[in-house]
């Protein structure tokens, strides 16, 4: 560096001096205009340039006396290390204006990095004076290194949180199951991983904090954080499931993001009421987040070292199916998971299949397959098994006898079955290892439960909800048992709902049912045209559940040919041409299959579809299912045309043109179908060209943006 610019970066310096010392004495009394806070956001981007160069002045002052290092490039590097920690000073003392930056560790970082500069800046003029000597350049060398892990490590602190170097050499405890707590032990932890950093006692973005029950509560700068009950309406599942490039989706890019489990367990929390105190097992056994508990918090030790060797991947590959999946407990375990499905495909012979595997199983979930006592003989022989999951089955008390000489057996769960207090009493007395017992929803009163309790002590009895009339629980929504929601000429009806002794009453009117006037579903319902069924859960003692509703959609003609003939959006791919008649329909939110495999979608083209019928078909309407969710910037389409031709030879002309209204604010999202209708002309090829909004409107976030369309399914009739 020639001396005009040497002497150019020492007036630099200076004058970041300076700067400082302003910002420092009135920074709080001053008005931050916006840019100039954006400017302030370029400290963490920047900042790692100067640290390195310190760290090359820390080692060249260090071993300067003794190999006489004078050479003109470490003076370069010296007064280039000062300007560089002058600039990030300053831009650390911007950003440290914005709203949200208090408290003691802010306070160490500012001064620890004011200390560096300095450091610095000062010994780049004394370190060339008689007074510099071999002893002053080692202890410089040290302070320097010193100052700058302190810096470095107040400001980790303060952007990832104060244990953030130091977690992954803690090893916690593992939570047992039956301890689990669902905030303290599910949520928390993922709050704590994914939110505080940007939401802390020294860094509270937005005015809001989320670090205890209380702040929670609270919200921040924005309103309440959730709706308790709503996750659909709640801020804080709105917010980290809008897409990645939104200028609100939280965590901020460059932070660690939450994974699908995190998001499904935060709603499912919400969902819940966003308790702080429930226990994991006080859930429902069917319950979605009680299911995931089992999975985090296992009564199996998932790092148990098992003396049995692995079963050969063929013979594992042999009898996984879609009715009956086998999975590793855990990473390279050769203990086994084991899932059965499908009701109707159940059948003994496939658990007696499994004795080739007898000395893997550690889990096995029988849940609401006909399985009988009979069929426990075949399990008696799966020595090592650990966790077995029998709701909702065929069997009786007595049948548990054959499982008293599973050694291994810690959880067995017996939930909706025929239970009866003697002779389950009975057969406990030969269960010596067993450490939980779940019978829900079982013919046991609640003071057969309490007996149990009392007689079995080493085993934790959990008998779920009783009514005593004083704290009443809500009833989970009616499900449905059809494959799909799309028929040809005609659908029955399979709703149910998985606790005995609940009323389902439905409406198809578009009214919401109540508990008196509208229809009980009495397992008979069928229908031959687009329905929209309203369904609710009543029982007597409980509270009603909330409503859910099922859109049955005729499609009454198929395509013999179909291709898509622009590109689909790279995200949103599903089938291509084979998801438009595939009747596997899309749902809300990026947590589920259902989101990410079935929506096909378009954003920078059209939605262009070609479709051809061996027979001339006449057609009456042409629908469209879409998916609006107007807060992540997916939009109806701006127009729907059906182009049309009988003739290979012969052009396609319109044969019909709709325009949906595009909404004009934010409003929930939602499925519904876009109706294109036709009076009833004959084809033999059709054409349907799909335009997404060119530009969202200026009452939205995203505004002169291009929207993105989502389409799951075409319904022809």
């Amino acid at each position: 560096m020639n001396k005009k610019w040497r002497g150019l970066t020492e007036q630099f310096v200076i004058i970041c001096g300076i700067f400082s010392v302003f910002l420092i004495v009135f920074g709080e009394a001053l008005v931050i205009p916006s840019f100039i806070q954006s400017i302030g956001r370029i400290h963490p981007l920047l900042l790692h340039f100067p640290i390195v160069l310190v760290c090359g002045i820390i080692v060249t002052e260090f071993v300067r006396f003794k190999n006489k290092l004078s050479a003109p490039w470490i003076e370069d590097l010296w007064i280039v290390a000062s300007a560089f920690t002058g600039i990030t000073l300053i831009l650390g003392l911007l950003l440290a204006q914005e709203p949200g930056y208090t408290g003691d560790l802010l306070s160490w970082h500012k001064w620890s990095a004011i200390a560096l500069f300095t450091l610095i800046s000062a010994f780049y003029w004394l370190r060339n004076t008689r007074f510099y000597t071999h002893l002053s350049a080692k202890i410089l060398s040290l302070t320097l290194a010193i100052s700058l892990i302190l810096t470095g490590h107040f400001g980790a602190n303060l952007t990832h949180g104060a244990s953030y170097v130091w977690e992954p050499m803690q090893k916690a405890q593992p939570i047992k199951y039956e301890d689990a707590l669902v905030f303290k032990d599910m949520v928390q932890p993922i709050l704590h991983a994914k939110c505080e950093g940007c939401h802390n006692l020294e860094k509270m973005k937005a005015q809001l904090l989320m670090i205890d029950e209380k702040s929670l509560l609270k919200g921040g700068k924005s309103g309440p954080l959730f709706i308790h009950g709503r996750p659909d309406s709640s801020r804080l599942i709105e917010r980290i499931n809008l897409l990645a490039d939104d200028k609100e989706h939280m965590p901020p890019i460059g932070q660690p993001q939450l994974s699908d489990q995190d998001k499904i367990i935060l709603a499912l929390w919400i969902k819940g009421n966003a308790t702080f105190t429930k226990k994991v097992m006080q859930l429902p056994p069917s319950d979605s987040l009680n299911l995931i508990a089992q999975k985090i918090f296992s009564i199996i030790d998932e790092e148990a070292q098992f003396d049995f060797p692995a079963a050969d991947q063929k013979v594992i590959d042999t009898f996984s199916d879609a009715y009956r999946t086998i999975s590793p407990w855990a990473k390279n375990s050769p203990a086994l998971r084991i899932n059965f499905f499908q009701k109707n495909a159940f059948r003994s012979n496939k658990l007696i299949e499994l004795k080739e595997l007898k000395k893997q199983i550690v889990f096995l979930s029988l849940a609401k397959m006909p399985v009988k006592d009979a069929d426990l003989s075949t399990i008696a022989n799966f020595e090592n098994l650990q966790r077995l999951d029998l709701n909702y089955t065929d069997i009786t008390s007595k049948g548990l006898n054959v499982l008293q000489n599973l050694s291994q057996l810690k959880s067995l769960s017996v939930s909706g079955t025929q239970m009866d207090y003697a002779s389950l009493s009975a057969s406990l007395k030969g269960f010596k290892f067993l450490k939980s017992l779940y019978v829900w929803d079982t013919p046991l009163s609640p003071q057969d439960i309490q007996l149990l309790t009392q007689n079995f002590k080493k085993i934790q009895i959990v008998g779920g909800f009783k009514d005593d009339g004083k704290s009443p629980l809500k009833l989970n929504p009616p499900q449905l048992n059809n494959p799909t929601t799309i028929f040809d000429l005609q659908a029955e009806i399979k709703l149910f709902h998985p606790i005995k002794g609940v009323e389902i009453r439905y409406t198809t009117d578009g009214t919401e049912p109540d508990s008196l006037n509208s229809a009980v579903f009495n397992g008979k319902m069928s229908i031959s045209k687009n329905t929209k069924i309203r369904t609710k859960a009543f029982k007597t003692g409980w509270i009603g559940s909330d409503e859910i509703i099922f859109d049955f959609y005729a499609c009454k003609i198929r395509p013999d040919s179909i291709a898509v003939l622009l590109p689909l959006n790279r995200v949103h791919q599903a089938q291509a041409e084979k998801s438009y008649f595939d009747r596997l329909l899309g749902t809300f939110g990026a947590n589920s299959p259902a989101w990410a495999n079935y929506w096909t979608g378009v954003r920078n083209n059209n939605l262009e579809i070609y479709m051809s019928f061996k027979e001339p078909k006449a057609i009456s309407t042409i629908s469209l299912r879409i998916m609006e969710e107007l807060a992540t910037g997916i939009f109806p389409p701006e127009s729907v045309e059906i182009w049309g031709r009988n003739s290979p030879t012969a052009p396609f002309k319109l044969v019909q043109k709709t325009k949906p209204i595009i909404p004009k604010e934010i409003r929930t999202h939602l499925l519904y179908t876009v109706d294109v209708p036709i009076k009833s002309k004959v084809f033999n090829e059709l054409k349907l060209i799909a335009k997404p909004v060119e530009e969202i409107p200026e009452w939205h976030n995203s505004k002169g943006k291009k929207a993105l369309l989502l389409v799951d399914e075409i319904l022809i009739n």
